[in-house]
């Protein structure tokens, strides 16, 4: 399957677009696939969920557009520190990536960032704000893995076929 089939049929499977997708939605998603113990922060905190006994917080993004780096706030990326593991997972029109900040040497930048994206009536003002943007390489999609979890089904991957003559 290519990476656009794996995407309608993980659409399929959810019942929303991925573009459209929040943060609850995604959190079912996840616990229904990779993460059973996961469990959802209280509202106002530092992180969006927690598993394996709270050791491990994940912070959430759901993005109504598709970038070729995904940005992370130096502030999310700090709360997460108090944890023995954190992850970064996003969700984009074009699939579900997740990054383990272990793993990465986040070098800080001062963007330009929305005030706020995702609040509707709310203003649009562009703020700086100290971030980084991490770009999306194959390790870090996981929506082939979600979609096997979920249907039970391997996916192969797309058979190259050799012409006959």
């Amino acid at each position: 399957m290519s990476q656009n089939e794996i995407v309608k049929a993980l659409e399929l499977e959810v019942g929303t677009p991925l573009g459209l997708l929040n943060e609850s939605h995604l959190i079912d998603i996840l616990r229904d696939s990779i993460f059973p113990d996961l469990k959802k922060s209280v509202d106002f905190a530092r992180w969006d969920c927690t598993f394996n006994r709270g050791e491990i917080s994940i912070e959430l993004k759901c993005r109504r557009k598709h970038y070729s780096e995904l940005r992370l706030e130096e502030t999310k990326y700090r709360q997460q520190v108090q944890f023995s593991r954190h992850f970064y997972c996003c969700s984009t029109p074009s699939g579900i990536f997740i990054w383990d900040l272990d793993e990465i040497d986040p070098h800080f930048e001062m963007k330009p960032n929305q005030l706020t994206s995702e609040l509707k009536g709310k203003s649009k003002e562009i703020v700086l704000k100290s971030c980084v943007d991490l770009p999306i390489r194959p390790k870090n999609d996981i929506t082939k893995i979600i979609l096997e979890k979920l249907t039970g089904i391997k996916i192969l991957p797309p058979v190259k076929t050799q012409p006959i003559f």
